[in-house]
């Protein structure tokens, strides 16, 4: 079966439980379209001619003023050059449709995003394809939700790890929004929700027991490598032990070759003179910051290894 005739069959099924916005007009479908800076695929077509917008449990597809809006503002999600933004979750979460295979789970697939933290490490695959999503999601199935509440529970537990063990660390004031965009601006790329989090606890801190210092956001930089053509830097330095870096990895990271495939928000140790594609992948953010709180190795800066993808 091709994917439009999946497309047919799946708007069929999903027929009872869709909530019409507006009846769509054709020659405005076409308009609109025609006009995306990404070409559409045939099946957000079909969608468009089956229903102008529309409510499917939680997912609300844009009508087609919101589509035209949202996939204009390019600036807002440069590093998703093919997608098409479509739906919403009726909260801070997008829908998209891959159409270049940027994410590497082929031409169609849908994703979540948090439009306001827009990076390839905090898109959630949901679907290979819009008519496989369209029946997920009337099966009332929620996959965006699964990852995301890792990720924001993990992050709690290590800011609760630090209330914790207030001894056990240095802390400075917070970082403001301010400080958080400016510096993401500086450095190219959005920083991991984890990182943003700990920066809003304490812009900087020095763990006493491993001797791990972080530094201050707007003292955070990029991590380029030089002629690998990335438009994002693929990791970000941002803590030291002695002559020992840290860095976390970015969107970026996986284009790399030769590296570990980990997603967005993994902690890399960086030895004096060593090549990133040597450097050593020591674990998610959130489980490394309670390691370097209260270790319990020799290798107190090497982090338990544990993470999340």
């Amino acid at each position: 079966m091709t994917t439009l005739d999946a497309m047919r069959a799946a708007l069929v099924q999903i027929r009872e439980g869709w909530e019409v916005y507006q009846e769509p007009n054709a020659a405005e479908v076409a308009r609109v379209l025609a006009g995306l800076p990404t070409p559409p695929p045939p099946e957000l077509r079909l969608l468009y001619e089956f229903s102008e917008g529309g409510y499917l449990n939680d997912v609300e597809i844009f009508v087609l003023l919101e589509l035209e809006q949202v996939n204009h503002e390019r600036r807002y999600f440069r590093d998703f050059p093919s997608a098409i933004f479509f739906a919403g979750d009726g909260g801070d979460g997008w829908f998209f449709i891959d159409t270049g295979d940027d994410m590497g789970h082929g031409e169609g697939a849908i994703f979540w995003c948090d439009r306001a933290s827009m990076s390839w490490g905090r898109c959630i695959p949901c679907a290979e394809s819009l008519p496989a999503f369209l029946l997920a999601v009337h099966a009332g199935e929620t996959p965006w939700l699964e990852r995301d509440d890792l990720i924001r529970q993990s992050t709690a537990d290590m800011l609760a790890a630090l209330d914790a063990h207030p001894d056990a660390w240095l802390p400075a004031p917070p970082a403001t929004v301010d400080d958080i965009y400016t510096a993401a601006e500086q450095i190219g790329v959005m920083l991991p929700y984890p990182l943003k989090e700990l920066m809003r606890r304490s812009n900087g801190l020095i763990f006493a027991r491993s001797g791990v210092a972080v530094a201050g956001v707007r003292e955070f930089v990029g991590f380029d490598i030089p002629l690998s053509g990335m438009e994002a830097p693929p990791l970000i330095l941002f803590a030291r032990q002695q002559a020992i870096q840290f860095a976390v990895t970015t969107h970026a990271w996986r284009a790399l070759a030769g590296v570990e495939p980990v997603g967005e928000g993994f902690v890399v140790r960086l030895q004096p003179g060593q090549v990133v594609t040597q450097a050593a992948v020591v674990g998610w953010l959130p489980y490394v910051i309670e390691d370097w709180l209260t270790p319990v190795t020799a290798h107190e800066g090497e982090g338990n290894g544990n993470g999340t993808q």
